[in-house]
C-alpha cells in the first residue's frame, strides 16, 4: 500500500495513577473490492462510505438494491501510527477494540495477533512484542459473513433450516428483518486505542449494586475487577456524593485476591439516609458519583477508578393468584405500572443504540418509564444506559437471541459466556437495569411455531436450550448482577395459547398477524404486554425524503421500505374497514397513521382499564435503524410519528379512557391514575349532534382517585340518552385535578361511535 494512503495518527495521552497512556488510533484507509475509502471515527463503515463516495441516499427509493453486494465483499481496514520509543519500554501494552463485525483477522507490522468471531464483545491483545519505535501499521481483514451464511448445515447445529444465522455471533436484524433490510458486511469502530502501562496493581472496574434498602439506610455491593493483585491484603475505600451533598467516604477494610474469581472481588458497604433513584414518573432518578480507591499495606494509593450508580431495588414479581400469576415491576418496595416500548438498533451500522442517547428526551416526554431492548439487537451501549439513569428510563435487557434454535457446542457455549460475563459486569452498575432476558419468542417458536417438525433432534434441541438459557446465562446473572431478576425468555407462552393472558408477560400479535380488529384488544388481555402494535409510514417529512410517489405497492421507489410481507394487505384491511377508500398520496398516509393511532390507544387504555391485572404495556416498537413503513412512533431520522402522540397521551400519569366495546347497551368511563399519588377529580362531559347540540351531559365533583388502580366513574345506559342515533354522535369528557406539586391538570378524551366512513355529519 502507498504512503499515499497511510495515515499517521496521534493522540492525547491520558494519566492516571498506575501511569498509564492511551494512543487512539482515529483514521485510516478501507479496501473493499480493491476500492480505498478514508476513514474517520464518525464513518467506519462501508455502507456509509460508499454512498458517501457516490453522493447518494443510500435509502431513497430503490437505491438500497445497489449496496447488496457488499454482503459478499472481503473488508481491508489498514491503520497507521507512531509509537514513541519511550512508551516501548511500559511492561504492558494492549490494542483494544470495542467493536469488530464479526469474522476477522487482526495483523501488527505483519504478525497475526489474533482472529475474532463474535460482534457482541470487544477485544483487547497484549501487543508488546510486536511494536517497533516509529511507524507502525495494522490491519484488520474481514471476512464476509454471507458465504459462511450460505454453507451452514443445519443439521450439523441442530438447529432450523430456515434460520441458519443462528451459529453466528451477530446482531440477528442485519440478516433482514420486517422492518430491516439484509445488510450483512462487516465493520470496526473508531478509535482503536493502544494502553501502554506499568506492571503493577490495578482497579479495572467497579461496580454499585443496591441489595437492600431499610428506613434509613441502603446496603450495596461493590463489585471489583482488578489485574496484577499479589495475595495479600490490599485496602478499599469508597468516596462517594449526590448533586449538592457532601462527599462520604468509606474504609470498606481489608480483602485478598485469594477470596476473589476470575480477579472479581464483592464487598458490602452501607450508605445512611439514601437518596433514592425513581423511574420516570414516580420520583426522582438521583444519582451518586463515586471514586474507589486501592490501597497497599502502608496505606499508599496504588490506583483508583470512577463508577456512578444509582439506590433502588427492583424485582419482578410473579406471584400466583387467583388468576394466574402475575408480572409486575416493584421499585423500592412499590408496585409501578411499565409503560413503555420495544428498542431496536438506531442504525444498521456504525452504532448500536447511541443515536437515540441523544435524542433520550422524547422518550421521557411520551410518559415512558421503561424500554425493552429486543433480542435480535445488542447489549445496550454505555452512552444509553448513561441517558436512561438520568432520566429515570427502566431498560429490560435481552440477551442477543431471537426467533431461532441455537447451537449449544462448547466452543459456542464459550463465545457466549465470554460475551455475557463482560456486559453484564459492565451493565450491572446502572439503577435503569430492570431485567435480564435470555431471549426473545424461542421458547414461544418452541411450542407454538411447529419448530419440532424441522429440527433434526427434538430431545437435543431442548437440552440445547436449556444449556444456553436455564444454565448458562442465568449462573452469569447470578454471579455478575445477583441483584437484578433473570427470565429465559420472552413471552412465556405464544399468543395462541390460553396462559398467555394469565400468567407471564405476552407478545399478542392477533391484531397484525392475525388480521383480526382493533376492538379485539379489549378482549385480549394479559397480565403484562410486552409486544403489541400496528403498521404505519414515517413522519411526512421522513416519507419525502425516502420515498418516491405514488405510494402505493406497485411503485418499488415506495414499496420496497415495506419490510413485511403482508403489510400492504393489513393496512389496507384495517383502512377500508373505517374509510371508503384512499388516494395513492399523502392521504394514504394519513389513513394508515390514524388506523394506527386508534389501534395504540385501543390498546394501551385496555390494558389500563385492566389495572391492577394486567401491569404493563409496552408497545412494537420505539424506533427505526431504517425508514420503514413499520410499528415505530419515532421514526428514523427521530421525527415524531402521529402514534407517537397517542401514545403519549395514554401513557399520561392520570388518563379518562371511554369503554364502548364491552357492552352494546352501556358506555363506561374510567379514570385510570397510575401514579403512586391519591388525586380528586372534577369531570364534565357531554354528547353531542352533528351541530354540536348537547342531547346528553353530566359532571361529577371530587371523584376520588386512588393511586395505582382503574376507576369506573359512570356507566352510561344508551336508553337513557334520549334522541341517539350513533352516526351523528360524538362523546367528550374532560377532567381536572392537581397534582402532588399543586399543579392544576387537566385532560380529556373523546369518542365517535362508527367508523368514519358511516358517520353522517362533517367531523373535525
Amino acid at each position: 500500500m502507498k504512503k499515499t494512503y497511510l495515515f499517521i495518527i496521534l493522540s492525547l495521552l491520558c494519566w492516571n495513577f498506575s501511569l498509564a497512556q492511551t494512543l487512539e488510533i482515529k483514521e485510516g484507509v478501507l479496501i473493499c473490492n480493491q476500492e480505498i475509502f478514508n476513514l474517520s471515527d464518525k464513518k467506519t463503515n462501508i455502507y456509509d462510505l460508499l454512498s458517501e463516495k457516490r453522493h447518494e441516499n443510500m435509502f431513497y427509493a430503490e437505491n438500497e438494491k445497489n449496496y447488496s453486494f457488499l454482503d459478499t465483499c472481503y473488508l481491508t481496514y489498514i491503520l497507521n501510527f507512531e509509537v514513541d520509543k519511550h512508551l516501548l519500554k511500559k511492561d504492558i501494552i494492549r490494542l483494544k477494540f470495542d467493536y469488530i463485525d464479526t469474522y476477522a483477522k487482526i495483523i501488527l507490522n505483519g504478525n497475526e495477533v489474533a482472529t475474532t468471531q463474535n460482534a457482541f464483545r470487544s477485544y483487547e491483545f497484549d501487543v508488546k512484542d510486536f511494536l517497533k519505535k516509529g511507524e507502525n501499521s495494522l490491519i484488520v481483514e474481514i471476512d464476509p459473513i454471507y458465504q459462511k451464511w450460505q454453507a451452514v448445515n443445519s443439521d450439523e447445529f441442530n438447529i432450523l433450516q430456515s434460520e441458519k444465522r443462528a451459529v453466528f455471533r451477530k446482531a440477528a436484524f442485519q440478516f433482514g428483518w420486517d422492518w430491516a433490510p439484509r445488510q450483512l458486511a462487516g465493520e470496526i469502530s473508531l478509535p482503536v486505542r493502544l494502553t501502554f502501562e506499568d506492571k503493577k496493581e490495578y482497579l479495572r472496574f467497579a461496580s454499585v449494586q443496591t441489595e437492600k434498602i431499610s428506613d434509613n439506610s441502603a446496603n450495596m455491593l461493590l463489585t471489583l475487577k482488578t489485574e496484577f493483585l499479589e495475595n495479600k491484603p490490599y485496602n478499599i475505600k469508597v468516596s462517594y456524593s449526590t448533586e449538592g451533598e457532601e462527599t462520604i467516604t468509606k474504609n470498606l477494610g481489608d480483602f485478598y485476591l485469594a477470596n476473589s474469581e476470575e480477579n472479581i472481588s464483592k464487598l458490602q458497604f452501607e450508605i445512611a439516609n439514601p437518596q433514592l433513584w425513581y423511574p420516570n414518573g414516580y420520583g426522582k432518578p438521583t444519582l451518586y458519583d463515586a471514586v474507589v480507591y486501592i490501597s497497599d499495606e502502608q496505606s499508599k494509593v496504588l490506583d483508583s477508578v470512577k463508577t456512578r450508580f444509582g439506590i433502588r431495588t427492583i424485582k419482578l414479581s410473579q406471584e400466583k393468584d387467583k388468576y394466574g400469576s402475575e408480572f409486575c415491576f416493584i421499585v423500592n418496595g412499590k408496585k409501578i405500572f411499565a409503560k413503555g416500548s420495544n428498542l431496536v438498533p438506531t442504525a444498521m451500522h456504525k452504532e448500536r443504540y447511541e443515536g437515540l442517547a441523544k435524542h433520550i428526551d422524547l422518550v421521557k416526554d411520551c410518559n415512558m418509564n421503561m424500554l425493552r431492548v429486543w433480542g435480535g439487537g445488542y447489549y445496550v451501549d454505555e452512552q444509553m444506559y448513561n441517558a436512561c439513569d438520568e432520566k429515570g428510563i427502566l431498560i429490560w435487557q435481552d440477551f442477543p437471541f431471537a426467533c431461532a434454535l441455537y447451537p449449544a457446542s462448547e466452543e459456542y457455549l464459550a463465545e457466549v459466556e465470554a460475551e455475557a460475563k463482560e456486559n453484564v459486569l459492565r451493565i450491572s452498575s446502572h439503577p435503569s437495569l430492570a431485567l435480564w432476558c435470555g431471549n426473545n419468542e424461542i421458547w414461544e417458536g418452541w411450542g407454538n411455531w411447529s419448530w419440532d417438525k424441522e429440527v433434526k433432534d427434538t430431545v437435543l434441541a431442548v437440552e440445547n436450550y436449556n444449556k444456553l438459557f436455564r444454565e448458562l446465562l442465568p449462573k452469569v446473572v447470578e454471579n455478575y448482577c445477583q441483584t437484578i431478576d433473570y427470565t429465559h425468555s420472552s413471552p412465556l407462552n405464544g399468543w395462541g395459547r390460553k396462559e398467555s393472558l394469565t400468567e407471564g408477560d405476552c407478545h399478542y400479535w392477533g391484531v397484525w398477524w392475525g388480521d383480526s380488529v382493533l376492538e379485539t384488544y379489549t378482549r385480549k388481555i394479559p397480565r403484562f404486554m410486552s409486544e403489541y402494535g400496528f403498521q404505519s409510514a414515517p413522519n411526512i417529512k421522513t416519507v419525502n425524503k425516502y420515498f418516491t410517489l405514488p405510494y402505493s405497492k406497485e411503485n418499488e421507489g415506495f414499496a420496497i421500505h415495506q419490510k413485511h410481507n403482508r403489510g400492504f394487505e393489513l393496512i389496507d384491511n384495517r383502512i377500508l374497514e373505517r374509510f371508503d377508500g384512499y388516494n395513492k398520496d399523502e392521504d394514504y398516509i394519513n389513513k394508515a397513521s390514524y388506523v394506527a393511532s386508534e389501534a395504540f390507544s385501543i390498546g394501551i387504555e385496555s390494558h389500563l382499564r385492566a389495572l391492577p391485572y394486567c401491569m404493563g404495556s409496552l408497545t412494537w416498537q420505539l424506533n427505526e435503524p431504517y425508514p420503514a413503513i413499520g410499528w415505530s412512533c419515532i421514526d428514523v431520522d427521530y421525527l415524531k410519528k402521529d402514534v407517537y402522540h397517542t401514545i403519549q397521551k395514554s401513557f399520561a400519569p392520570v388518563v379518562i379512557s371511554i369503554d364502548k366495546f364491552s357492552n352494546q347497551d352501556t358506555i363506561f368511563i374510567y379514570v385510570i391514575n397510575t401514579s403512586w399519588n391519591d388525586f380528586n377529580m372534577d369531570l364534565l362531559g357531554k354528547i353531542t349532534d352533528c351541530d354540536n347540540t348537547a342531547i346528553y351531559s353530566f359532571e361529577i365533583e371530587s371523584q376520588i382517585l386512588p393511586q395505582m388502580q382503574s376507576v369506573c366513574v359512570l356507566e352510561i345506559a344508551k336508553k337513557d340518552i334520549g334522541y341517539y342515533d350513533e352516526s351523528t354522535t360524538k362523546l367528550e369528557v374532560f377532567g381536572s385535578y392537581k397534582d402532588e406539586n399543586d399543579n392544576l391538570i387537566t385532560i380529556d378524551n373523546s369518542s365517535y361511535f362508527v367508523y368514519p366512513k358511516h358517520l353522517k355529519c362533517n367531523k373535525e
